[in-house]
């Protein structure tokens, strides 16, 4: 009766401190509700009233409010405590997470009303260029390269016309959030072929989006294919391991021993499901057909995605961590068929550059920007980006040495972030190699660097370990805000640009040349196969001299060589501020060249505009 009678009470006890347990918990969760909640609200409640013209050289966050940054402060701290216990805790942690994204990419989109980038602006231009002839030409003089490789461009131009939409404008501007959406899913799929410790994935979803700042994430192929590498690379990681993994190796040595149970405990330790061959063997070519299709999709879509398919597949294979070891050589097969037998119209004015950079260190003067001509507020972008760079380096590293401490070899994490790095010596496509290496990396430095915090299970679920992971992730975000937003001067395309670009398109006959300054300009983005585009600065050094010299004859004689007799001449805000903030052109050139112009009775102001103003070239002996 006594025994009964303790026994009864102890269930009693369990059940209350089960109890409590519980409702402590709910109530902690209510907490981060509430930070949650009180951050949104911040946020939205500040972006009113933001003046984009203020900006300076640092970009977006000189003309941001301080509610702005208080928020970011706030949804990061309440993640950084609630990750360290995520059972149950999932929709919260995706609260957090989708707040964190929508405050970083929806609020250009929010505060300018256009579309970001103008590149993006090119990229609607072939979507038009499909929608009006349904397909692409793949001997078209402009911009050839998108034409070379549709998939992308032809997928949206089906979105559009099944949509109703007049172009891809209606829904372009809101990639950037769309796009982060998705890698936060592949980044989140990858790791968890690496980890069952949800904590430290989580957490490096999180350091993914609070270090992305590279701009690739704007509407491109780039975009789109990032996030198929990534799942590929996850349905390899998961799916396709070999058919007995070192775990099961480990086990079948250890049955026999008396070290079984500590075996097992290791196992556990590690994350690494037990493999079933049979099954693994049964499903991986399902799998690797999926593969394939990703692949496919990538190769007739996108340049570089595929290179570094091939290597981070191949660096797998190689270590025996992707059992289908056909899978590189397939797809490096399927690339070259694709690019010499539907890329000529690129070869043709690209192949010499081509197969001169190969075996070559390529890492491009626009790579890493020449400070010593750039603006002071540019240049201290610039190093930011590198510092935040070479912080998540450090970080990773040292991640990546306690959890080896506890017991825990990443080799797909470091194979995944050192195979990039290989394409330095094929290309240095465009002089944006090393950003790229760097974006592909991310994912593994992300899951490093949250080794710091969770090295093991049995760490980080003290405040102490919150605390660590909140002050690494608010010094992460505080270099990505310089260093994602820090452009906007040359990124942000303005209203009144826009109208200026819509006069282009509506008044310019066909065939006419269209001038600018700078790629940084809605060009294009409507019947763009009509015209010809030319950029001064593109120009050799001592052109540029000259045409400084004598800008009425040297611009009319630029636009003359290759018009049918319609020429413009277009100044705008971003393409000043493109060199000022860069040095391309000597200082003021955009004034003089423009105030010539005005001044000379070979040009007519056509177009006149706050951001923007458009000259026409007139006939020799023309009035105004």
């Amino acid at each position: 009766m006594v025994r009964t009678t303790e026994a009864a009470s102890a269930s009693i006890t369990g059940r209350l401190r089960i109890s409590g347990v519980l409702r402590l918990a709910r109530q902690r969760s209510a907490i981060h509700v509430e930070l949650v909640v009180g951050a949104l609200a911040l946020w939205a409640l500040s972006l009113p009233g933001t003046d984009v013209g203020a900006m300076t050289d640092i970009g977006l966050v000189s003309v941001l409010p301080a509610g702005y940054f208080v928020a970011l402060a706030m949804v990061t701290v309440s993640f950084c405590l609630a990750v360290r216990a995520p059972q149950g805790r999932g929709l919260l942690l995706t609260a957090h997470l989708l707040l964190l994204i929508a405050m970083l990419h929806t609020t250009p989109a929010i505060l300018y009303g256009t579309l970001r980038y103008a590149w993006a602006w090119k990229h609607v231009g072939i979507i038009d260029y499909i929608v009006r002839h349904g397909g692409v030409d793949l001997n078209i003089s402009e911009l050839t390269a998108y034409q070379d490789w549709p998939a992308f461009f032809s997928f949206m131009a089906l979105i559009v016309k099944a949509a109703g939409f007049g172009s891809a404008l209606a829904f372009a501007s809101w990639a950037p959030a769309i796009d982060n959406l998705l890698f936060a899913g592949g980044v989140m799929f990858v790791v968890r072929s690496l980890t069952s410790d949800r904590r430290l994935a989580w957490l490096t979803v999180w350091i993914f989006c609070a270090t992305n700042w590279v701009g690739q994430d704007y509407f491109s192929p780039q975009a789109t294919n990032y996030f198929l590498y990534l799942v590929a690379i996850g349905i390899c990681l998961r799916w396709l391991g070999p058919a007995e993994t070192p775990s099961v190796a480990t086990l079948r040595r250890w049955v026999r021993s008396e070290r079984l149970a500590r075996g097992l405990q290791d196992l556990m330790v590690r994350g690494r499901p037990v493999a079933q061959p049979s099954t693994m063997t049964r499903r991986a070519p399902a799998f690797a057909a999926i593969v394939m299709v990703i692949a496919a999709a990538s190769v007739t879509s996108h340049q570089l995605t595929p290179f570094m398919l091939i290597l981070s597949l191949g660096a797998l294979v190689v270590f025996q961590l992707c059992a289908v070891r056909g899978l590189p050589v397939l797809i490096a097969l399927m690339t070259a068929a694709w690019v010499f037998y539907m890329t000529i119209g690129f070869l043709k004015g690209n192949l010499y550059w081509i197969v001169a950079s190969i075996g070559s260190l390529n890492i491009g003067s626009s790579t890493l920007s020449n400070l010593g001509s750039a603006s002071p507020g540019h240049a201290f972008v610039a190093q930011i980006s590198r510092l935040l760079t070479l912080l998540l380096g450090v970080l990773a590293l040292g991640g990546l040495l306690r959890r080896r401490r506890h017991g825990h070899v990443e080799l797909a994490a470091v194979l995944l972030a050192v195979a990039p790095s290989l394409m330095v010596w094929g290309n240095a496509y465009g002089g944006e190699v090393l950003f790229r290496i760097y974006f592909f990396a991310l994912p593994s430095l992300a899951f490093l660097a949250a080794g710091l915090v969770f090295p093991a299970r049995r760490f980080g679920r003290s405040w102490m370990s919150g605390v660590a992971a909140a002050g690494m992730c608010l010094a992460l975000l505080a270099g990505m805000l310089i260093a994602y937003y820090g452009n906007e001067r040359m990124y942000h395309i303005s209203k009144d640009e826009v109208r200026s670009a819509q006069y282009l398109v509506t008044h310019a006959p066909r065939g006419s040349t269209l001038v600018g300054l700078t790629t940084d300009y809605p060009w294009g983005y409507r019947n763009y196969e009509y015209y010809t585009y030319l950029q001064i600065s593109t120009l050799a050094p001592t052109d540029i001299r000259k045409l400084l010299a004598d800008p009425v004859a040297r611009t009319a004689g630029l636009v003359a060589r290759a018009s049918n007799g319609h020429e413009y001449v277009v100044f705008s805000r971003a393409q000043a501020a493109d060199i000022e903030m860069t040095g391309g052109m000597p200082a003021h050139s955009p004034q003089r060249l423009e105030a010539a112009l005005r001044a000379s009775p070979r040009f007519a102001e056509v177009y006149r505009g706050p951001d923007a103003q458009i000259f026409k070239l007139l006939p020799a002996g023309g009035k105004r």
